[in-house]
């Protein structure tokens, strides 16, 4: 469908996981298959027909203005910024990896890390596979690091409840647990380093060991 938002993926996502929902279950109840619901939430617009894409808005309780474009309009990059301009990204899963999660509150919140990516087109978590979020799911505002978003204060990845019988002292432990296990997966990403800024790095290094020799043996000749 060519009006459909290109940030309904990830709400179809982010949404299934905080009802508690597999895509299974969910395929089940919009008449669908789980493949196609895996489909539609990596980007694929063309797996699913207009009624079921608001069947499963219906029942993820996702609203309209998410789930299609406004008339007329198609999804071209910010007429702000270049279409070459790199623009930072999230993963709404609470479930990822790259999500630090721990206990506020009587509620278990999460921290998105944020990732440089084209302004246009899905982009996948390269760690869950969830399409990756641009914008603020509440106000739509382009995203900035942090917990919550700075124009609304929404925060980017839905909380979760902890349990009403819960041992604070044990979930503390849990959760410390689980993100030194989210930390080590993430550890070994390399980073974000263009060829050009790796070979002028090379070159740097280079030209600072040649000018650090020439300098000894100077020293050794005085």
């Amino acid at each position: 469908m060519s009006n459909l938002s290109p940030h309904f993926s990830g709400r179809v996502h982010a949404q299934r996981k905080a009802q508690g929902l597999t895509q299974a279950e969910l395929a089940e109840q919009v008449g669908a298959t789980q493949p196609q619901i895996s489909g539609l939430e990596h980007g694929r617009t063309d797996v699913l027909s207009e009624a079921k894409i608001r069947r499963v808005a219906e029942l993820l309780e996702i609203p309209a203005d998410v789930v299609f474009l406004p008339e007329g309009a198609s999804a071209p990059a910010s007429p702000t910024e270049p279409a070459s301009a790199a623009v930072l990204a999230y993963c709404p899963s609470h479930d990822c990896p790259t999500a630090l999660d721990y206990p506020l509150a009587g509620q278990v919140v999460y921290k998105p890390t944020f990732t440089p990516v084209a302004p246009v087109g899905p982009t996948w978590c390269n760690a869950c596979g969830a399409v990756l979020e641009r914008h603020c799911p509440n106000c739509r505002k382009s995203v900035q690091p942090g917990l919550n978003c700075p124009a609304c204060g929404n925060a980017f990845i839905t909380p979760t409840a902890l349990p009403a019988n819960h041992d604070p002292a044990q979930v503390a432990r849990q959760l410390a647990d689980v993100r030194v296990m989210k930390q080590e997966m993430t550890q070994f990403e390399p980073p974000l380093v263009s060829d050009d800024a790796q070979r002028d790095g090379a070159q740097t290094k280079a030209t600072t060991e040649v000018t650090e020799n020439t300098e000894v043996k100077q020293e050794a000749m005085r």
